[in-house]
């Protein structure tokens, strides 16, 4: 087992359920005054499931990450958070996701 993600470690999360849209929402209304030139999108396959399990402070962290890097990056348009499910995620997601 790796070592940092040993849940008994000091400081370490049990994982924990997130409603991702709601998620990716919270995420894209934090951004700052920065983003006013750009339109932020979050968009859910319907197929992926409405709670993900995780370590919700880092899943946090990688999301403002995300954001904060495509704010920066973008001259204008859009930034889209999608989220959707990848090659053989759909043997490992729970059937009638949303």
């Amino acid at each position: 087992m790796d070592p940092s993600r040993d849940p008994r470690r000091v400081g370490a999360r049990p994982p924990l359920p997130e409603d991702l849209d709601e998620a990716l929402r919270r995420t894209f209304d934090a951004a700052g005054p920065e983003s006013q030139r750009l339109e932020l999108v979050a968009a859910i396959d319907p197929g992926v499931p409405v709670l993900m399990r995780g370590d919700t402070a880092r899943l946090r962290q990688a999301r403002t990450n995300f954001r904060s890097n495509a704010v920066k990056f973008t001259a204008d348009g859009q930034v889209v958070g999608a989220g959707e499910l990848g090659p053989g995620d759909e043997e490992r997601s729970p059937s009638g996701s949303r």
